[in-house]
């Protein structure tokens, strides 16, 4: 059900213009979600969303995101911000888990990687994230980047046990096709839940993803 990608770079554009007027020098990005699902016109997941989306051929769809990210992050460290770039690779939890995944986790590994290659010579870091649970500290905050799309509050309240650490925030993230919502689970527990890049009906039809 995909159709035309000029409302994810039209959004990428103006998220970088957000960020570039705020005075806040450190910018950690995180890209959570499904880069890699819709290269693979064969593969047994999503294979319709591919094949719905506007006349591109897989390599020029591949390189549409690394131009995208690449433009993002170098107009971020010319405007002077020290920028770190996440990138959460696959689909849900599926795509971490198994070897025979990886024809499917290829095409966005390559993407992460020309974006590694292409910011050497700058102070860009670029990690690819490769696990269920990615955890990053960041200003006396724990970040738990969870894969999948379907967790509860009883269950990372349970998790929680676990994950909190003395004197610093506990924040997990999770990303759905729908919404986007802040909780807070307990004393220094939140969860972000992060919508749909995409906004709705502008990139999706079948989905009805939308970004709040």
């Amino acid at each position: 059900g995909k159709l035309w990608t000029d409302g994810v770079v039209i959004t990428t554009k103006k998220l970088v213009r957000d960020i570039i007027d705020k005075p806040q020098k450190n910018v950690n990005l995180t890209f959570e979600g499904d880069l890699a699902e819709t290269f693979i016109p064969l593969g047994s997941m999503h294979a319709d969303q591919r094949l719905g989306m506007e006349d591109i051929t897989s390599e020029d769809l591949v390189m549409l995101c690394v131009d995208v990210l690449q433009n993002m992050l170098l107009d971020l460290y010319k405007a002077g911000k020290n920028v770190t770039f996440n990138g959460l690779w696959g689909n849900h939890d599926r795509f971490t888990e198994k070897k025979e995944f990886d024809p499917f986790r290829t095409p966005a590994m390559i993407v992460y990687r020309f974006l590694q290659k292409m910011v050497e010579d700058t102070t860009i870091k670029v990690n690819i994230l490769r696990d269920k649970a990615n955890i990053i500290y960041s200003d006396g905050v724990k970040y738990v980047h969870l894969h999948g799309d379907s967790f509860s509050e009883a269950e990372l309240k349970r998790r929680a046990l676990n994950d909190i650490e003395d004197g610093i925030m506990l924040v997990y993230i999770t990303a759905d096709r729908h919404h986007s919502k802040t909780l807070e689970l307990s004393d220094r527990i939140f969860w972000v839940q992060v919508g749909s890049f995409a906004g709705q009906w502008q990139f999706d039809k079948s989905l009805w993803m939308k970004s709040n």
